[in-house]
């Protein structure tokens, strides 16, 4: 469709959609912390998913539904990189992703939201925040994108932070006296591998050999003279 087509500018689309995002996903987090820890209803151990129709119980349901909405509008942002022919960005890792975690996040909503499935949407809602603040303020040009070019590394560390924390609090459900669902946990931790080891192949291809690169590059030119 873009073949013969010039890249769409999208800077105002996508920064309502970037506002959306930030918006969202702290309600999501704040939803979270205040429905079930900062009230003592949850811990950060294992937590068993209450089906009972009470009603903090349900409302924390209803935060996780409205996760699967948003992971739903997640998939938008592939539009935007094919309608402004950024066709890099949609890498295999970008899609994977995306569509694991729309899996997971109707799954988890169907048969098990709520219990210890709370911490990672939580966590996860939060790190969102912090994505889509970067993402809203590199849209406002070149000036300000050189001043975010230090944090731009920060943010895909702090998404690989985010999946170890995932993995030792996941870890927990495998344990024999936790009566959490072990099928949704142990294939969601097979995910989190997957997808760090995505993460950590960019970062390393991204940053840190292109880092090496450059100061190759340096080193020879300093030579030269």
């Amino acid at each position: 469709m873009m073949r013969h087509r010039k890249p769409f500018h999208l800077k105002k689309v996508m920064m309502v959609y970037n506002t959306v995002h930030i918006l969202s996903s702290f309600f999501i987090f704040y939803k979270i912390l205040t429905i079930g820890f900062l009230q003592g209803r949850m811990t950060l151990g294992c937590e068993v998913t209450d089906y009972s129709d009470n009603p903090e119980s349900i409302k924390l349901l209803t935060v996780f539904w409205y996760t699967t909405l948003q992971k739903i509008a997640d998939l938008i942002e592939t539009v935007f990189f094919i309608l402004r022919k950024k066709y890099d960005q949609a890498s295999f890792l970008h899609i994977y992703h995306h569509v694991s975690t729309l899996a997971f996040s109707w799954a988890t909503t169907k048969y098990a939201g709520g219990g210890m499935q709370a911490f990672p949407v939580m966590l996860n809602a939060l790190v969102h925040t912090i994505m889509y603040i970067y993402y809203f303020l590199a849209l406002s040009g070149p000036e300000m994108q050189r001043k975010l070019a230090k944090w731009k590394r920060l943010i895909t560390v702090i998404q690989m932070v985010q999946f170890c924390i995932m993995l030792v609090h996941g870890a927990q459900a495998m344990l024999p006296d936790c009566e959490s669902s072990k099928v949704l946990f142990g294939l969601f931790i097979m995910n989190i591998f997957l997808v760090f080891y995505m993460f950590y192949v960019f970062y390393q291809k991204t940053y840190v050999k292109r880092r090496q690169e450059e100061d190759e590059l340096s080193f020879n030119g300093k030579k030269g003279v």
